[in-house]
């Protein structure tokens, strides 16, 4: 449930004030003198958060699309020390999908867009109540290499005290499939087993060896940049493997108290690659002695 918030001549002129500054670093300036960023956080933070602790635990997930970032962030917002934001970089709406929080907020969303690092700094790195130990959310490379979220990137390295879970997908393969699926249906997650489908989908060998080298040098770029965190690594197929101790795991390194929740979302996709991939076999045999050959099922 999302608060709706009700747009005023306050909502027009923080509209009007952004397309008026160019220079980002006036606008922060402005911001902070003027009293703009308390009447936001006044509206727009669940005052259910807020407190006066600044000694929690920040952390991203960084990871790539179709990869259980959804499910992992699901889990620790059900956790009672930790507030675990989605997407907040999304190009189209600040995914809170945190209980309060409006994902359409037209006044953050400008906010967002023009000034990045201030949004972190001031609505989401914020104080909260006493019993929050950690507080973070998940990324993908592909978002903040935008033009206008690059300044993130900085933003991370200076935050050294910021820790970083890792998550990735061995199989690719899957993860692009599952990709090319939601977007063919509009279906990103589900809560329901008989929200599953039975689409299948046709993917061709040059593009599928493209997303491959992209979805690698993504990743790669993205753990070079974050070298300087304290990096916790951990597969999809770990997590759905071994769920308690990985959980676990995952909640020592955010230095909160262990509680175990099942995940809300279900899995999307149960049916082998070989039956949802129309042209799996002929996929197979051009991939076979390539270093992508262990994506498909022997």
């Amino acid at each position: 449930m999302f608060v709706k918030v009700k747009q005023s001549n306050f909502t027009r002129n923080i509209v009007s004030y952004i397309f008026k500054k160019v220079n980002q670093s006036n606008f922060a300036r402005n911001i902070a003198s003027s009293l703009l960023s308390h009447k936001l956080q006044d509206r727009l933070i669940p005052r259910i958060y807020r407190g006066s602790n600044q000694n929690y635990q920040k952390y991203i997930i960084m990871t790539h699309g179709r990869s259980g970032s959804s499910m992992l962030a699901g889990i620790l917002r059900q956790h009672s020390q930790i507030i675990s934001f989605s997407e907040l970089f999304h190009h189209q709406a600040i995914q809170f999908n945190t209980r309060g929080y409006n994902n359409y907020s037209k006044p953050l969303l400008l906010l967002r867009n023009c000034y990045p690092t201030y949004f972190l700094d001031h609505f989401i790195f914020l104080t909260y109540s006493e019993n929050i130990k950690a507080v973070g959310f998940k990324v993908f490379p592909s978002d903040l290499n935008r033009i206008r979220f690059a300044p993130v990137w900085e933003w991370l390295n200076c935050n050294k005290d910021l820790k970083v879970i890792f998550l990735t997908r061995r199989n690719l393969l899957a993860s692009i499939t599952s990709k090319e699926k939601a977007m063919k249906t509009g279906i990103w997650g589900i809560n329901d087993t008989s929200k599953r489908d039975k689409l299948k989908v046709t993917l061709d060998y040059e593009w599928l060896v493209k997303q491959f080298n992209l979805r690698r040098r993504l990743i790669t770029e993205a753990f070079n940049r974050l070298s300087n965190h304290q990096i916790f690594q951990i597969t999809y197929e770990e997590i759905i493997s071994d769920y308690k101790r990985k959980i676990r795991n995952i909640q020592n390194f955010l230095g909160v108290d262990f509680e175990l929740h099942k995940p809300i979302q279900k899995k999307q996709e149960v049916q082998p690659l070989s039956e949802v991939i129309t042209n799996y076999d002929e996929l197979r045999d051009r991939f076979i002695n390539t270093e992508w050959s262990n994506f498909f099922e022997s």
